[in-house]
């Protein structure tokens, strides 16, 4: 995998790290990136969300410093890699609309990493070789066990060998219209899910794309636009995907959400909302057997522009 597409890019470009961990009832990731706009013009920045919040921290792009052969970025002193993070920011900006002020947050600490899971494939599957593709997916790492402690705005987040996820961004801008999930806080332990829907622009044209990783006690089921996964179901609050026998189900409930910036065109000025602590209910199953039900409260998902559909 190469871990880092923007060196030699010039203008109108993005790349984003998102480093999630979670425990009962807490969640905390940290979103690390890049953007050029259209005059070429760059930016570093790391974003912060929370269980009660987001925030946004900005660096000189000269202080940036990312490996293209391995997990490693570092802004200032803050460092990001396959064996954990340490944060030390000390002006970050609300993001959530209720919270902004002249207020400035601080954020401090490690975590640790260990029993990273990386997918077998890429997740983009023959996308991955498409050179002018809006937006590209990358997952880092399905699972893996994250221990330590940050502090933010005062709050102390407590992991000892709580759960963790890696995934990435790249291109010029994320999708217009998109749904995307991931959850591997699951009582059992056994789990961890991720899926993407969006509309794709290709060839002057648009259509919807899926992808989607269930790994499931050690073994992990791929569902794809190129594999002929079918969207059947896609509303707010359920989704429901078939590709031959294997069936995903997923019913959500309304939850808090808060506010990050994406990239339009490189530029990170587009205002979505991420729900943190959102509660779902899967269901999996292929051969007409229920291989894993569960409901979790640890759910972190995205809903923007995305139209309903409901196909049979």
């Amino acid at each position: 995998m190469k871990y880092f597409h923007g060196k030699n890019k010039k203008r109108s470009y993005f790349e984003g790290w998102y480093f999630k961990q979670t425990r009962k009832g807490e969640l905390l990731a940290f979103i690390p990136g890049i953007s050029i706009d259209k005059k070429g013009s760059k930016k570093a920045f790391i974003q912060i969300v929370s269980t009660d919040g987001s925030y946004q921290a900005e660096f000189d792009y000269k202080d940036t410093y990312i490996s293209e052969n391995s997990l490693f970025i570092r802004m200032g002193e803050n460092e990001f890699s396959k064996h954990g993070l340490k944060v030390n920011i000390n002006k970050a900006k609300s993001l959530d609309p209720d919270k902004q002020s002249n207020e400035l947050f601080q954020c401090h600490g490690k975590l640790y990493y260990t029993h990273l899971t990386p997918l077998q494939s890429d997740i983009m599957g023959p996308f991955r070789l498409i050179p002018f593709m809006e937006c590209n997916h990358g997952v880092i790492s399905m699972r893996h066990r994250v221990t330590g402690s940050i502090t933010l705005d005062k709050k102390q987040f407590m992991f000892y060998d709580n759960m963790g996820y890696i995934e990435k961004d790249w291109g010029t801008s994320f999708p217009n219209k998109y749904f995307w999930l991931q959850c591997n806080d699951f009582a059992t332990g056994n789990a961890s899910i991720m899926i993407s829907v969006a509309e794709i622009p290709f060839l002057g044209t648009k259509f919807t794309g899926c992808i989607c990783s269930v790994y499931l006690n050690g073994k992990e089921y791929r569902l794809a636009t190129y594999n002929k996964v079918k969207i059947r179901k896609l509303s707010n609050n359920q989704i429901l995907v078939q590709q031959g026998d294997l069936i995903l189900e997923i019913s959500l409930q309304p939850s808090d959400e808060h506010t990050l910036f994406a990239p339009d065109r490189g530029n990170m000025i587009r205002k979505i909302n991420e729900t943190t602590l959102g509660t779902a209910s899967f269901r999996f199953q292929a051969e007409g057997k229920i291989l894993f039900e569960e409901t979790s409260k640890n759910v972190s998902y995205e809903w923007v522009n995305m139209e309903y559909q409901n196909k049979q």
